[in-house]
């Protein structure tokens, strides 16, 4: 079982006491982290590293390294420019 459905059956279940607003953002947490993972596996897929996606966004790898390892959100813009890239 993972952090995340460890966490939110715990929650669930009353085992932990979670604020409903902490809750909320660890579901979005979650859903950005799976967005993020979801562009590496296709970045991957159609062969580019992190430093060749980055150039055709006007990016930089190590912004899109930290971006793929949740380390930091992203806005709409740049998630579109990705996709669109990635076709």
């Amino acid at each position: 079982m993972d952090r995340w459905t460890w966490l939110m059956q715990s929650v669930s279940e009353g085992k932990l006491r979670v604020d409903p607003q902490v809750v909320r953002q660890l579901e979005e947490q979650r859903r950005l982290e799976a967005v993020a993972t979801q562009i590496r596996d296709l970045r991957r897929s159609k062969g580019y590293s992190q430093a060749e996606l980055a150039a055709l966004v006007g990016s930089n790898q190590p912004s899109l390294s930290r971006f793929e390892s949740g380390k930091i959100n992203a806005g709409y813009a740049y998630v579109k420019r990705l996709l669109d890239a990635l076709n």
